[in-house]
């Protein structure tokens, strides 16, 4: 995919006097991205943060960076959030997931914004499996099952989790509220994995209830999809066609993939069992592990 991407100067967001035809919110039910129609394109507003025009007939995205926002933040919503929408409105399987690779093939951790799917992905490679993404996980259907892309080699986590599972000198963080991460870039102690592997299963992260144990349990198709879909990149919800074909793939992917939902104790001193635990159970499934 080609895309001509430009950072214009910085400046307060101009108001908008129409209503936003999707928008995205936290787990608290705060709105943190809104999705308005722009100039036969469209403008995305990440709130306190930056605005993203997508003009998708020439491949360019211009951004303009609220004050005081760094280019590294601009580059981690470009990257993970701007990106894995264009692509889904491509026609791609981009899915909310970051993904580490064990023994030759892909474990998927799905999940919203603090759950927790990038700390297991930086617990996964600090155990030597290396991550393949932090988040937009790029799925391509090859014969009977999918392939994971690699995609950037850099971790965002929040303080706790860089301070507590990595223990690293503290990384610079701005204070822009929900998307507000340390940046880990891929290294030694935390590898990459550069080539692409087959998924071998799909871990969809419940909301903690607080448990001593590893909690795993399977999907069905249909409860797949139905996480799915709260959990896929879609930039344009009133586009028909695309809302039946982004469907149907999510649909061929809940019925061809493993499905599970998995639950753990939030502990840091936990993660390393919490590890043994999918892969334990990802080997026991007949998968590519």
């Amino acid at each position: 995919m080609t895309l001509r991407f430009v950072q214009l100067a910085a400046r307060d967001p101009e108001p908008l006097r129409r209503e936003p035809y999707d928008r995205w919110l936290t787990l608290d039910g705060d709105p943190t991205l809104l999705f308005f129609r722009d100039k036969g394109g469209y403008l995305l507003r990440f709130l306190d943060v930056a605005d993203f025009a997508i003009d998708l007939a020439g491949r360019i995205v211009a951004c303009t960076p609220a004050p005081g926002i760094t280019d590294e933040m601009v580059a981690d919503l470009y990257f993970n959030q701007v990106i894995p929408l264009i692509m889904g409105h491509d026609g791609e399987l981009v899915i909310h997931a970051s993904a580490a690779a064990a023994e030759g093939a892909a474990i998927a951790l799905v999940g919203s914004t603090g759950r927790g799917k990038s700390t297991l992905a930086g617990a996964f490679a600090q155990a030597g499996y290396p991550f393949l993404t932090d988040d937009g996980l790029i799925l391509d259907l090859v014969g009977e099952g999918y392939v994971v892309r690699p995609r950037r080699p850099i971790l965002r986590l929040r303080a706790d989790s860089e301070t507590a599972l990595l223990a690293l000198p503290e990384a610079a963080r701005s204070a822009a509220g929900e998307f507000a991460k340390c940046r880990i870039a891929a290294s030694a102690e935390i590898p990459f994995q550069i080539d692409p592997v087959p998924l071998s299963a799909i871990y969809i992260l419940r909301e903690p209830a607080g448990r001593e144990d590893v909690a795993i349990a399977p999907l069905s198709p249909a409860a797949a999809l139905s996480e799915l879909i709260g959990h896929s990149f879609m930039l344009d919800v009133e586009d028909r066609p695309r809302v039946r074909a982004h469907f149907n793939r999510l649909a061929e992917l809940a019925v061809r993939a493993d499905c599970h939902t998995l639950d753990y104790p939030r502990r840091y001193e936990a993660l390393p069992s919490v590890i043994d635990a999918i892969i334990s159970h990802a080997r026991s499934r007949g998968t590519d592990l």
